[in-house]
Order: C-alpha cells, then structure tokens, then sequence
C-alpha cells in the first residue's frame, strides 16, 4: 500500500524522509545526548549520528523542491545512503559494546529496522519510476 502510493507521488516520500531524519537527528542529538547515562552511547558517537540524518534533510529538501520529475536516481541514491548510515549506527553501538546499555541497544535495533524500511521502499519506488 505504501508503495503504491509514493510510486504516484514520491515527492510525498522525500518528505516523509526529511520528516523521519529530523525527528532522528531530534532524538539522537538532544533526547538522548541529555539522557546519555542510560543509553551507554558516547556524546560525540551520538553528535555524530545526529549529523548525518542533518545532511539527509538538507538531500531531502533539495530534491523536494526540485522542479524535476524523475526522482529515480536521486531516491536510489539516498536508499544506498540510509543503508550505509544503518551500518555505521550498528558499528558504532558494536564499537561501545563494553558501555552501551539494552535501551541503547533498543534505541538502535529500533530505529535501524525503521530507517531501512523506508530505505527499502524508496529503492522499489526509484526502480519503478525507472521504468517509467
């Protein structure tokens, strides 16, 4: 269902993407740089997560304001992108194995699983508008 709709308007995708990374860039950079003790990830790991979904946005919002209709390339580009973030997120939390705590290790779990659905769904849209 999701699919279908972005593949009509993936303008609406790109959004929802700039939306999903602000509210990362929000928890990751202030929500629990504050709560730092009982996640167990280090502030600079956690400024540093913070700032790539920054960069993602300002993609986003470029793209959205675009006037160009193929976003083909441009949504597989950033599906490849929010994979290998996930994987820095996920070699980062391995890196603090000896400090990070469960609810970190949830945190992650959480948003990785999120984050690549949506990279997942971008990439099937961007293959789709390939085709079209």
């Amino acid at each position: 269902m999701l699919f279908t709709l972005f593949s009509k308007q993936p303008k609406k995708l790109i959004l929802l993407d700039a939306i999903g990374a602000l509210l990362s860039a929000f928890l990751l950079g202030v929500v629990l740089v504050r709560w730092q003790h009982l996640v167990g990830i280090s502030v600079p790991a956690l400024y540093l997560l913070a700032a790539i979904p920054v960069l993602f946005i300002l993609y986003d919002l470029f793209y959205f304001a675009k006037k160009d209709h193929n976003l083909s390339r441009p949504l597989k580009i950033l599906a490849l992108m929010i994979a290998c973030y996930c994987i820095l997120s996920l070699f980062t939390a391995s890196y603090e194995h000896t400090t990070i705590t469960s609810l970190g290790w949830t945190y992650l779990s959480i948003e990785v699983l999120l984050v690549l659905s949506i990279a997942l769904v971008e990439y099937k849209v961007s293959r789709q508008l390939g085709r079209s």
